[in-house]
Formats: structure tokens, C-alpha cells, sequence
């Protein structure tokens, strides 16, 4: 995710105005970042069959122990959990 400082320059603010705004909207930065890894981990997991530290790095995580981490707090389960509680893909 790229951090705050250049999200707000791609929107012609300042990192403070960006803040601001976010806060007039009741969210913070950080925890939109922290909802759009959970929207993307739970759809990795559950419908990719790639290794931890892939999902992990590709969702900005430090490795594979941080996103198991998150997955807890997120959902309570690990990830070998949710990957056993997907549906089946579809046959094509």
C-alpha cells in the first residue's frame, strides 16, 4: 500500500489535509489500509492456492508470521482454516 504521504500528494494535499478529511469521514488511513488487506487476504486465501509469504508480501506484510497475525484478529481462524472452509472452486 503506499504510504499516506503519497497517497495525499497524488490528490494535489497535503499528508495533514488528507488526515483531516479522512477524520471528517470517521476513518483514519490506517484503517482503511488495514480493511482493504482483509477484503484482499480473505479473497487470496480462500479462492488462491499460493504459499503464505507470497499472500503475505503481496499485502504488504513483513512475512508470513505477520499475516497469520492479522488473519487471527481479523477472523479468528489461521489460514489454513479459512482455506479448509472455502467452497470447492467451480469445474469448468
Amino acid at each position: 500500500m503506499p504510504p499516506l504521504t503519497q497517497q495525499a500528494r497524488a490528490r494535489g494535499m497535503s499528508e495533514r489535509t488528507l488526515r483531516r478529511r479522512l477524520a471528517e469521514c470517521g476513518t483514519r488511513y490506517e484503517a482503511l489500509v488495514d480493511y482493504v488487506r482483509l477484503v484482499r487476504a480473505e479473497e487470496l486465501l480462500t479462492t488462491r492456492d499460493l504459499p503464505l509469504h507470497t499472500i503475505a508480501a503481496l499485502l504488504g506484510f513483513s512475512d508470513a508470521r505477520t499475516l497469520r497475525r492479522a488473519v487471527a484478529r481479523w477472523f479468528g481462524k489461521d489460514p489454513s482454516e479459512m482455506r479448509r472452509a472455502a467452497p470447492p472452486p467451480h469445474a469448468s
